[in-house]
């Protein structure tokens, strides 16, 4: 069996000479401030000790210890980083052994002997769709040696074949394949001792408090030693965020490496496929556990979520026009970026992993022997009683879920059809061809619209204008990025528009010319829903016409929905005291503002529960919810402590506002486009006939 030996790239040995520079830079910055700190301590502790021997007295004992603290505090600080280690929780994986699963570890077997690494220390499964490498990690474990497990998500596994399956796996062992890719665990280890020191402060926080909380004495030296400890952060943060961007760069030479040495293994096609169907495999995944989310007050759950999976993952293919092979879509890179029709690339510096495209891309520039193999069995057919698998996994999700009664398990075939009619709910009738999908009907003049030219339907709904949709969606999406470029939210230098180079300060010009492209965009589309309006309008009965009061429902509720979001945002924005330290005088005020903007809240409420589209976008626990909030006046601070009861419901009811306004909206054009669909269906019948 021949080993793979895959010398790193001259990328990856410059991203890890850059590297290993910023964590050297950073350690002697670091050594720096521990001396003066060390010096600090004992300079005190010193001053100290002959405070108390000077003058022998319980004042100055204890000013003498407090000022002793004051180094001791800013030391612990600096070295508190070493003695932190995480576990990962394990408790929601499911072990399997060698003799549960002998062809999985037959797999892991010839993978970790062709990568040369080492045979992980435990094999788990866990529910989602993801596979991964993990171990105990802390400052110690870069000097010793330590075990890595493995974990396999079955989300994954049913959504690959056995090949895709392997390259996949290879991929992890391959971040742990050669001497040359230890530097990378290291600095890895390295980052992570340093963003523990920097960021992971609750103990260190709890510590100070209580020393504060033994006399005023102290807390007067714990304040002063909170006080050096944030500028001393300060600093470090700056060196962190430069030693962060060169890692972090590492880590995306390293997922290319990783995906060569699979690449090797078991073809490129292989991955390429895997990873090009993993957001479609998640979406399925995730769409079923939103399913059953919704169904909590039901009391239904599933017998076998990944059985619902398959069947999602084959439903939104099919929705997508997918080619099938051996039962899985077959996920193509024009179609994972049918939608995105930006012309921005920014090089995200603080990215750890390369974007799909880039790793396909990748992959393909690989010049490799086709070593793929013909034999496409599902990934689940690796394990013994899979079915077996999948339904104990399903009771591990559903185990974390609180019913207020007794569950009954839906079955597979009334899963199918609940699930295939709430997507047409949830979605626009497909004889638009996603028109609608990423563009509102922007009001306009509707008696000016009879005169417009009459087009065809067809042309109306065309691939062509349905691009237009998708572009003017992009340059929304472009013209906000380039707005964080400018003023400095978006850490980066240059970036590159439709295939040019561009400094951050042309980003104004560029988002000038972009707004001028969106804003006559815009115009062409609004021109061709006036066609669309007028082209229906004609189809339309004239002794019953309702197409006009429709748009103009429409209409009228989009100014409602833009002042209604234009409250919530205040709202959220007179909250936003909530996460800063304040008198408790200050405190009192700011609710004072946020108690005025309830009557607001609440009136809008209330003309929400009146509206004739209520009853549709509503569920019965939203209805429970804001008739308990609607009772009464609600009290959020007293006694100088909040009552997080009170805010968390409070900020429910304000999710409930904001997805109500929003369900509306959808509600209210789903019944025009329904309407406007009518007219021409009821026409074809009558041709017909």
């Amino acid at each position: 069996m021949n080993k793979i030996t895959i010398e790193p790239s001259v990328s990856f040995k410059k991203q890890a000479a850059k590297a290993k520079r910023a964590i050297v830079l950073f350690v002697l910055f670091y050594l720096i401030i521990l001396v003066i700190s060390m010096g600090l301590t004992a300079g005190c502790i010193y001053a100290g000790m002959m405070l108390i021997v000077a003058f022998p007295k319980f004042i100055t004992i204890v000013l003498g210890v407090g000022l002793a603290s004051f180094g001791v505090l800013i030391f612990i600080f600096l070295v508190k980083f070493m003695f932190k280690s995480t576990q990962e929780d394990t408790s929601y994986l499911y072990e399997v052994t060698r003799k549960d699963q002998p062809e999985l570890f037959s797999i892991i077997d010839e993978l970790v002997q062709r990568i040369d690494t080492n045979f992980p220390k435990k094999v788990y499964l866990t529910p989602e769709v993801n596979a991964a490498v993990f171990y105990h990690t802390g400052f110690w474990t870069m000097f010793f040696p330590i075990k890595k497990n493995l974990k396999i998500g079955l989300g994954l596994v049913n959504a690959s074949t056995k090949e895709e399956l392997t390259a996949v796996l290879a991929h992890e062992f391959g971040h742990f394949s050669q001497n040359t890719l230890k530097v990378g665990s290291y600095i890895y280890n390295v980052n992570k001792a340093i963003y523990n020191m920097l960021y992971e402060n609750d103990a260190y926080h709890d510590l100070l408090q209580k020393f504060s909380s033994l006399t005023a004495y102290f807390s007067i030296f714990a304040v002063l030693a909170a006080r050096v400890i944030d500028g001393i952060r300060y600093l470090l943060q700056k060196m962190y965020e430069f030693v962060n961007k060169e890692y972090l760069g590492l880590s995306r030479e390293m997922e290319f490496h990783a995906d060569e040495i699979a690449a090797n293994i078991t073809g490129a096609a292989s991955l390429q496929t895997s990873l090009l169907r993993l957001e479609l495999a998640d979406a399925s995944f995730n769409s079923v556990i939103n399913f059953y989310e919704n169904r909590i007050a039901d009391l239904q759950q599933s017998e076998n979520v990944y059985e619902e999976q398959a069947f999602v993952l084959q439903f939104l293919a099919n929705e997508e026009d997918l080619s099938m092979t051996d039962h899985l879509p077959q996920v193509q890179l024009k179609d994972l970026n049918r939608y995105d029709q930006s012309k921005l690339v920014i090089e995200n510096q603080w990215a750890s992993h390369p974007s799909t495209e880039d790793r396909v891309n990748r992959l393909a520039a690989l010049t490799l022997p086709n070593t793929s193999s013909t034999e496409n069995k599902p990934g689940m057919s690796i394990f013994k009683e899979a079915e077996k698998i999948q339904q104990e996994l399903t009771r591990m999700i559903f185990k974390q879920v609180k019913y207020d009664g007794k569950v009954e398990p839906l079955p597979y075939t009334k899963f199918k059809t609940l699930y295939t009619e709430e997507y047409a709910k949830n979605s626009f009738p497909k004889f638009y061809n996603g028109y609608y999908d990423f563009k509102d009907i922007e009001a306009f003049e509707l008696s000016t619209a009879s005169t417009e030219e009459k087009v065809l339907v067809e042309e109306l709904f065309s691939a062509k204008q349905v691009q237009k949709t998708q572009v003017l969606a992009a340059l929304e999406n472009d013209i906000e990025q380039l707005r964080l470029i400018g003023d400095r939210s978006l850490k980066v230098k240059t970036f590159d528009y439709d295939g040019q180079k561009y400094q951050r300060k042309d980003s104004f010009r560029i988002k000038k010319q972009l707004e001028d492209q969106k804003a006559r965009l815009a115009e062409e589309l609004q021109t061709n829903d006036r066609n669309i309006f007028a082209h229906f309008l004609a189809q339309e009965h004239p002794t019953q016409p309702a197409l006009q009061l429709y748009y103009e429902r429409y209409f009228n509720y989009q100014k409602a929905f833009t002042e209604r979001y234009q409250f919530l945002t205040r709202l959220q924005n007179s909250l936003d005291f909530l996460q800063e330290t304040l008198p408790v005088d200050e405190i009192q005020a700011r609710f004072q503002t946020v108690h005025a903007n309830e009557v607001t809240l609440k009136n809008y409420l209330r003309a929400m529960m009146e509206e004739t589209t209520f009853e549709e976008v509503s569920t019965t626990e939203m209805k429970k919810d804001l008739e308990s909030y609607l009772s009464r006046e609600w009290r959020y601070f007293g006694a100088e402590a909040f009552n997080e009861r009170s805010l968390q419901f409070l900020f429910t009811v304000m999710n409930h506002f904001a997805y109500l306004m929003s369900r509306t909206k959808f509600v209210l054009k789903k019944q025009l486009l329904v309407y406007q669909l009518s007219l021409i269906q009821v026409e074809q019948v009558e041709v017909k006939e």
